[in-house]
């Protein structure tokens, strides 16, 4: 029996894109983002909630984009996607894709002209990224990583006067923390896609190198960013709490890759979500070394993390 494929027009199309989109995704470009806007002297006024809306949908957008380009890997390892059924067009959800990404970049252009220079940069990296990753495994994380560290830096630019591209020390030291806490994710993320990734043929980290050898370096980059984080100074007061969470985190995550009897693809889910919450509470650790004010933005953020991320359709794929 044929599938009946949702128009643009439908509330199934919509329903369907929103699973492509992560929702509880969105957390990690809001939060990137956040870390920028945290370095700057923007106040908690409307221009402030403004642009956390291009910086939380635009990891959905970007989500989905990418998906368009891998749905061979991802008729295997998630068919329960609408893209795997075919229930919806590829052409639509690029289209809706493009749309939204394209106007994420204005709303931030708007506040600074300059963050069209990462926008097109962020957009052809998303576009691109499928291609890389099925060829390149050296690259793949590190290609996807540098995407979510231009977040950071769309941030600061955003509640900065537009007189060039003007980083400082600080700004880039942020981008820096988040490139290589992210990258955790990247690579960790691939565990669970192994098997779908051989079959369709993509080189990653982990199709070429395996398991082990995939947690062993996740190890080695989760202690580079503890260590990097505690030397920029950003460990005092409530943060000595969000440090210590992030060190329980690392290690729970990586004993369980680790010592994991059955290592297969179902069994990755837990290691991965503790890379996202690890990478948030980095955000959060920089975000409230400049501006407490916020913490209130961070406990609301953890709670709608953590229940989205129990509303997501297949519980071993993230």
């Amino acid at each position: 029996m044929k599938k009946k494929v949702f128009n643009l027009m439908t509330l199934g199309f919509w329903k369907s894109y929103l699973i492509h989109m992560r929702p509880y995704l969105f957390f990690i470009s809001g939060f990137a983002g956040m870390s920028g806007i945290a370095l700057t002297k923007a106040n908690l006024d409307l221009n402030f909630w403004i642009v956390l809306i291009p910086f939380f949908l635009s990891y959905g957008f970007g989500q989905a984009l990418t998906d368009c380009f891998q749905i061979d890997t991802d008729k295997i390892s998630s068919p329960y996607r609408p893209l795997s059924q075919g229930i919806i067009r590829r052409i639509d959800v690029l289209g809706v894709s493009g749309v939204g990404l394209v106007v994420c970049i204005l709303i931030l252009c708007w506040f600074n002209p300059y963050n069209l220079i990462f926008g097109i940069l962020s957009f052809g990296g998303l576009a691109t990224y499928s291609y890389i990753k099925r060829h390149f495994w050296a690259l793949g994380p590190a290609y996807n990583s540098l995407i979510v560290s231009f977040l950071p830096l769309m941030g600061y630019l955003s509640f900065t006067k537009p007189v060039g591209l003007k980083f400082n020390e600080e700004v880039i030291r942020v981008a820096l923390i988040l490139f290589f806490s992210y990258s955790i994710f990247v690579l960790m993320g691939y565990l669970k896609d192994i098997f779908a990734d051989k079959e369709a043929n993509y080189n990653t980290f982990s199709v070429v190198w395996g398991w082990n050898l995939t947690v062993w370096v996740s190890d080695l980059i989760y202690l580079l960013v503890l260590v990097g984080i505690y030397l920029s100074g950003y460990i005092f007061g409530f943060n000595w709490f969000l440090y210590g969470l992030a060190i329980v985190l690392a290690l729970l995550a990586q004993l369980k890759a680790h010592f994991q009897k059955v290592k297969t693809e179902e069994y990755a889910a837990f290691s991965i979500a503790c890379s996202i919450r690890f990478f948030i509470i980095c955000c959060f650790i920089i975000i409230y070394s400049f501006k407490p004010s916020l913490w209130f933005v961070l406990v609301l953020g953890a709670i709608l993390f953590e229940y989205t991320l129990r509303q997501r359709p297949e519980k071993a794929q993230l």
